[in-house]
C-alpha cells in the first residue's frame, strides 16, 4: 500500500512545544504535541515517545498540564518497554539465593554438601546471559527460586531518570500559561 492511498488520515497544523534541557553535561529535546497528546524525546542515551488517549485525560485540563503532574515512575513505564528499563541485578539475586541456601543449611533443609554444590555454583552461573537458568542445585534447596531474581534500572532508564523532573518542569511553566493551550477534548 502507498502512503497517498490511505482510506484517512489526519493532518494537524497546530505546532508543538519543543523544549531543549542540558544538565550534568548530557541534554534532551522534550516534544509535546498538545492536539495528539504526543509525547515524544530525544537524548543522549536514547529516543522514546508515547502517545494518549485523549479520553484518559482529567476533563478540563490541557495534555501539558496532565504531564506536569505525572510522575516519573509513570512515564517511564509508559515510554519504555520492560527490557528498556529494567535488567536483572546478577550480584542483589546470587545475594538473596545465598541468603536462602544459608538459612536452609540452618534449618536442616539442607545438607553441608548440597548447601556447597549450591553456592559454589552461584560463582559459574550468569543470570544476565540468554537462555541462563538457575542451577539445578540452587532449585533443589530454594523452592520457588525464580522469585529471587532482583531487578534494577537499565543505563537509559536512570538517565529519563534524572531527566524527567527537568523536562517536567519545564512542561509545567508552559502548562501554567493554560490559556495558551487548547484543552484536549473528551
Amino acid at each position: 500500500m502507498k502512503l497517498g492511498d490511505a482510506e484517512s488520515a489526519t493532518a494537524y497544523a497546530e505546532p508543538a512545544s519543543v523544549y531543549h534541557a542540558k544538565w550534568k553535561g548530557t541534554w534532551a529535546i522534550a516534544i509535546v504535541h498538545e492536539a495528539s497528546c504526543v509525547l515524544s524525546l530525544v537524548t543522549d542515551h536514547g529516543n522514546w515517545s508515547n502517545r494518549w488517549n485523549r479520553g484518559g485525560l482529567p476533563k478540563g485540563h490541557s495534555f501539558h498540564d496532565f504531564l506536569s503532574r505525572c510522575s516519573t515512575d509513570y512515564v517511564l513505564r509508559k515510554i519504555m518497554e520492560p527490557e528498556q528499563r529494567e535488567r536483572i541485578d546478577s550480584e542483589a539475586t546470587k545475594s538473596l539465593l545465598r541468603e536462602y541456601i544459608v538459612d536452609a543449611r540452618r534449618h536442616g533443609r539442607a545438607s553441608k554438601e548440597d548447601a556447597r554444590d549450591a553456592w559454589d555454583a552461584l560463582d559459574d552461573w550468569d543470570p544476565e546471559e540468554p537462555g541462563s537458568y538457575i542451577p539445578r542445585s540452587v532449585n533443589e534447596i530454594v523452592s520457588d527460586a525464580w522469585e529471587c531474581y532482583s531487578m534494577t534500572h537499565t543505563s537509559q532508564a536512570l538517565a529519563f531518570i534524572e531527566m524527567w523532573p527537568t523536562i517536567r518542569g519545564l512542561i509545567a511553566r508552559t502548562a501554567a500559561k493554560s490559556e495558551e493551550l487548547p484543552v484536549c477534548p473528551t
